[in-house]
């Protein structure tokens, strides 16, 4: 329910950059404990290391909605007075 709800917000530009950084923190602990690929060996080992580097994928694309914002048609901007200004 929580990855709905926090996708939903980033695509539509709703607090984009708190919910990013909230994905992020619980991304990267879910990353960490759900695919220890390095305690793993052959078929096992493999499906992990690859959901682990998606996992670390999808962790930069967060980092960079965090930088640089959801961008000019986020709802958070037409919110701030209507002019489409990142803040």
């Amino acid at each position: 329910m929580f990855q709905t709800g926090a996708g939903l917000c980033v695509m539509v530009g709703f607090r984009a950059r708190w919910v990013s950084f909230l994905l992020l923190l619980w991304l990267a602990a879910l990353t960490y404990f759900g695919h220890p690929f390095w305690a793993q060996s052959g078929a096992e080992r493999a499906t992990n290391e690859s959901y682990f580097l998606r996992n670390l994928a999808m962790m930069g694309a967060l980092m960079m909605v965090m930088a640089t914002g959801a961008g000019n048609l986020a709802l958070d901007n037409r919110t701030q007075g209507g002019n489409g200004a990142r803040r």
